[in-house]
Parts: structure tokens; sequence; C-alpha cells
């Protein structure tokens, strides 16, 4: 929302090829409802936005877990056979 003369106008702006735009969208309470119409989608987007960020760092996350346990089970002497894992038969027992 801009102030001139006395009255709000309510101008969209937004970036294209670096330059930026003025869109004017109205005064008085359409303004207002399409400014409320426009917060609400732009923290939707920013929520979107924060999830996917935490979805990127889950997986990441997974990566190193799944990377540590398999280093761990191989050093235990544990094989993978057809996506299960098992002992060694000649691999010391740990007592």
């Amino acid at each position: 929302m801009e102030a001139r003369r006395r009255q709000r106008y309510y101008y969209r702006k937004r970036r294209m090829n670096g330059r930026v735009f003025s869109e004017y969208l109205g005064k008085g309470a359409a303004a207002e409802q399409q400014l409320a119409r426009d917060r609400i989608r732009q923290a939707e987007t920013r929520r979107r936005l924060a999830e996917a960020a935490l979805d990127q760092q889950l997986d990441e996350l997974e990566r190193i877990l799944c990377a540590l346990s398999r280093a761990l089970l191989y050093s235990r002497g544990y094989y993978l056979h057809k996506r299960q894992w098992r002992r060694r038969h000649d691999y010391p027992s740990p007592r």
C-alpha cells in the first residue's frame, strides 16, 4: 500500500529481467482485500520453501546415517545379501 494525496493505493511490485514493475491493483476496501490475499499467498510460499529446505536437510541426514550404519555393520563382519544383512561365518565372534 502506498499513500498518495491522502489516499491509499495498492501497487504490486514485480521483477522481470532485473527490472522492477509496478502493477496498480486499486484503492480502498478492494485494495485491502487484495493485499490480504497477497500476504496469505506470500506466507504460503515462505512455508513451502521452508518445508523444502527441511526435507532436503532430512534427506542428507538419512544419507549420512545409512552410510554410518553400513560402515558399522561391515566393520562387525556383516555383509549384504539380497537386501538382507548376514553375518560372515569366518568372522570371529565378539565375546
